[in-house]
């Protein structure tokens, strides 16, 4: 790895609907996953370079219509989900060739999450 730059990822992870939603929005939501009381459904990992390109205008401005934060965790249920897939599905054409793979990921791990009726929780960088 001599001479490369790893980029930070973003983490999306798919988590069916537990019985004490409060532990989804608890500062130890990492550790219920790790010891198995939140089960995942589906990860995903996106390169910060590439959020930065989708999500964000050419001045760095969050682009409008989500609810994003890029440090810390964020919990998407399902009335966010349909926001989010909404917003992906507007700025599709707007998305560099270099970034569509992992657009094309996003829009589909969405899509999924929001038809198995799962929760989204985002790990910031």
């Amino acid at each position: 790895m001599k001479g490369e730059q790893m980029s930070l990822l973003h983490e999306f992870v798919a988590v069916g609907q537990p019985t004490n939603k409060k532990i989804l929005y608890s500062e130890d939501v990492y550790e219920y996953i790790n010891r198995g009381q939140i089960k995942k459904s589906a990860v995903l990992e996106i390169p910060d370079d590439v959020i930065q390109k989708i999500l964000y205008d050419a001045h760095g401005k969050l682009l409008p219509g989500i609810k994003f934060n890029q440090w810390g965790i964020s919990v998407y249920e399902k009335d966010e989900l349909i926001k989010w897939l909404d917003f992906l599905k507007n700025i599709s054409e707007e998305v560099s060739k270099e970034s569509k793979q992992y657009y094309h990921a996003l829009l589909d791990f969405t899509m999924q999450s929001y038809v198995k009726n799962n929760v989204v929780l985002h790990f910031g960088i």
